[in-house]
């Protein structure tokens, strides 16, 4: 079985729109550090293309969202458990960040049919569960290094699989931390679907 495939001139039409409401809840919510909600279905979604979510892998079927980021924010913790401060560096951290839909009970099928229909009540929350640091672009260096081009390798795979080969970077509003910006893109990457590749700067 393979992937639906949403049409290039319906994909349009969904981002814009999912933009404009991202950019809404960015003004709304810009100041703020409190954990996002799964937003409102688009309207494309309840009436027309509700196969987006049909994925023939079965390992996809998850609540678990990954987007990819990179970020100059200065580290905390470990490489395979980071989070980012707010503050600025000179450096350009690479790596992947995985999200939850829901608290960890929450079911694909639940999610699926939250996720194509107009569904009415509080939405499930969004939780960045880690991040995981691949590679460090230093100010100073004059080429990226090994793990760095495993990054850029990860990247060209991911595009490779993906029915569009466009790099989708969600560029956050002021004020907002890693987590929310993570949380934000990874909706992008839920309601785009399998066909777009997202990155959270």
């Amino acid at each position: 079985m393979t992937r639906a495939r949403l049409p290039r001139a319906v994909r349009g039409l969904v981002m814009s729109r999912l933009t404009l409401l991202l950019v809404m809840m960015g003004l709304l919510s810009a100041c703020s550090s409190a954990t996002l909600r799964l937003m409102p279905t688009p309207t494309l979604l309840t009436q027309g293309e509700p196969t987006l979510f049909d994925t023939g892998s079965v390992s996809a079927r998850s609540t678990a969202i990954e987007v990819l980021y990179a970020t100059n924010r200065l580290p905390l913790g470990s490489s395979d458990k980071r989070s980012y401060s707010r503050t600025r560096s000179a450096d350009l951290r690479l790596g992947v960040a995985t999200l939850r839909v829901g608290d960890g009970t929450k079911t694909w099928e639940s999610l699926q049919a939250m996720s194509t229909s107009a569904v009415e009540g509080e939405r499930p929350e969004i939780s960045l569960i880690a991040a995981r640091e691949m590679a460090v672009l230093e100010a100073d260096a004059s080429a990226a290094g090994p793990d760095a081009e495993a990054f850029f390798a990860l990247v060209d795979e991911l595009l490779a699989r993906s029915g569009d080969r466009d790099l989708l970077i969600y560029l956050h509003g002021a004020r907002t931390d890693f987590d929310r910006a993570a949380a934000q893109a990874a909706q992008f990457q839920h309601f785009m679907g399998p066909d777009t590749v997202v990155m959270v700067f």
